[in-house]
């Protein structure tokens, strides 16, 4: 899949939307056309809304959006992410790679690779306890991932996570990600985080 859209539209990629479930990416690789300038308001590579979507063994790299440049996922959807890579993709606001708003997480054997973003220089997450309408946002479980050089220019190189239940961190190695401000590898607030049998190395302002 690549990114066509002309200057001043957003176009998805991928949109998978109004409750459909079950919807499996299998060895695709999103990418944008080469010399072609992000347009205003760059849509994601694929758009998740209030739906259930796995991706595996897949490539996303050098996309552009406001948030979630490769993957976001948004009001109740479920993301299930296996074997995949994300590497220089950009985010001009939040989740360089992917973004989570309201929704669940899973993503397991992955490896984020220079990804940019202002926080979650490769994944950011929330869920917004003072919405009006309440989604369903149930815990994410991040596992057996390497993370490399993904850099924010706020908060979280790696990882952002705000207002989350009890996320699981297990298993995962984050190696010189940066934050100038807050967690070089993960940064999270008002979140009861389970943070195991992680390695870190090389991150800084502190790995969390």
């Amino acid at each position: 899949f690549t990114t066509t859209s002309s200057a001043g539209e957003a176009a998805y990629e991928v949109e998978v939307t109004n409750g459909s479930s079950n919807i499996n990416i299998v060895n695709c690789e999103f990418t944008k056309v080469p010399d072609l300038k992000p347009a205003p308001g760059q849509a994601p590579g694929l758009l998740v809304n209030s739906s259930s979507v796995i991706v595996t063994d897949s490539e996303f790299s050098a996309l552009s959006a406001m948030n979630g440049a490769a993957i976001n996922a948004i009001y109740s959807s479920t993301l299930n992410v296996y074997g995949s890579f994300f590497s220089e993709n950009v985010a001009v606001n939040l989740g360089g790679a992917i973004r989570i708003y309201e929704s669940t997480l899973t993503v397991d054997r992955s490896t984020f690779f220079e990804n940019d973003a202002v926080a979650g220089g490769a994944i950011e997450i929330t869920n917004d306890w003072h919405s009006v309408k309440s989604f369903n946002a149930g815990s994410p479980k991040i596992s057996n991932n390497l993370f490399v050089e993904n850099a924010a220019s706020d908060e979280g190189g790696a990882i952002s996570m705000t207002s989350v239940q009890y996320p699981e961190l297990i298993y995962n190695t984050f190696v010189d990600n940066t934050a100038p401000v807050k967690g070089g590898g993960i940064y999270y607030t008002e979140t009861n985080v389970h943070i195991v049998n992680n390695i870190f190395d090389g991150n800084d302002s502190y790995a969390i």
